[in-house]
């Protein structure tokens, strides 16, 4: 190990579901590692998640703060301006910056949704996608990935040198119990009303599939059974016209605190993840750490990481999704055991992976 080696993370989206866990556990996993010297990029509301995280692993971490939010022009300027000159610079997301060596920048592209489905997004966003991805080809010295699946659709639709991009499974996250103190009190009382909960998590997104999952369960018809949406609302979810969540059996919960997921997951009957297209699908890891059964679409993504531990559905085919929550809701128990198949997904072991390139 290089003891001399600067590493910059841009900790700003850390509030962000996915990306936000991934650089969550990474930057506790290299502040295990004193002897490693780390600035941090932060901005108003990342600052106080990621001064805990250091004061908490008991180090010392130079913050560089920024007044910019991702994607902006103005944090451009300030990653010319604030950004060490002798530092890798590793950026957990495509907001690349423009005038950084090649040999010092490590990009990490989750999937490349932006660009396999255009029709979600204006002329102008597609255009501004497509010249950060041209970047990324022409500047990152590593692209970190999440699966073999979203390698493919990088090197069909980016073009770049396979041999630049490696894939680094992400790992679960290892949950203490909840604190029934900070559990949201309106989301705890609504699961104990139903005698079973079904659960979704993730960002209400199209590629979600989260109207298609409201049309089959409605289709249900059983007021015993609660349809739990849990995620942060997002332009999409207007896009997207999604009626009937006025019914008192489908309740969304907006963003929640961490003991409310522990809860939620806790106490669901199993996890339900739709998704049309995916770079990895964390939820599931999630749910499989509390021994949760799990229906999920077949698409590539989900068949290469969870193989036959879960159960899968038709994409797209309503009947098939029908059924299998049908099969699910017969069972009276719905504790699976995962915990041989989790061991090969921990973030120490994605950390080892990352530190192998950043760190050397």
């Amino acid at each position: 190990m290089e003891n001399n080696i600067n590493l910059v993370i841009d900790c700003r989206m850390v509030n962000n579901s996915g990306i936000g866990t991934y650089i969550e556990e990474l930057l506790i996993f290299f502040l295990k590692d004193k002897k490693k010297s780390l600035k941090l990029i932060t901005n108003k509301l990342s600052d106080d998640k990621i001064r805990k995280i250091v004061s908490d692993s008991g180090r010392k971490a130079d913050i560089i703060f920024f007044k910019s939010m991702p994607f902006s022009l103005k944090e451009q300027y300030e990653y010319f301006t604030k950004l060490p000159k002798n530092a890798k610079i590793f950026i957990p997301h495509i907001n690349i910056p423009f005038f950084v060596k090649k040999e010092s920048l490590f990009i990490t592209v989750h999937d490349v949704f932006h660009l396999a489905n255009p029709e979600y997004y204006s002329k102008f966003a597609i255009f501004y996608f497509k010249f950060l991805f041209r970047m990324i080809k022409r500047n990152a010295h590593k692209i970190f990935t999440v699966s073999n699946f979203s390698k493919s659709e990088i090197l069909r639709l980016v073009k770049v040198n396979p041999e630049k991009v490696e894939v680094i499974y992400n790992g679960y996250k290892q949950i203490n119990k909840f604190d029934t103190t900070f559990v949201d009190p309106i989301i705890k009382q609504k699961m104990d009303d139903y005698e079973k909960v079904i659960l979704f998590v993730g960002n209400v997104k199209p590629h979600k599939n989260l109207k298609f999952l409201v049309n089959v369960f409605n289709k249900l018809q059983r007021q015993d059974v609660l349809l739990l949406i849990v995620g942060k609302k997002d332009v999409f979810f207007i896009n997207e016209k999604i009626n009937n969540l006025e019914n008192d059996n489908i309740f969304f919960t907006g963003f929640v605190n961490e003991d409310t997921l522990k809860y939620v997951y806790e106490k669901s009957s199993f996890l339900v993840l739709p998704s049309r297209y995916e770079g990895f699908g964390l939820p599931i890891l999630e749910a499989m750490y509390f021994n949760k059964l799990i229906i999920a679409s077949n698409i590539a993504v989900f068949k290469e990481i969870f193989e036959n531990k879960i159960n899968y559905f038709e994409l797209d085919n309503e009947t098939s999704l029908l059924n299998e929550i049908n099969k699910l809701l017969l069972q009276n128990n719905y504790y699976k055991n995962y915990e041989l198949f989790l061991k090969q997904f921990t973030w120490e072991i994605s950390g080892e992976k990352h530190e192998k390139f950043l760190m050397r």
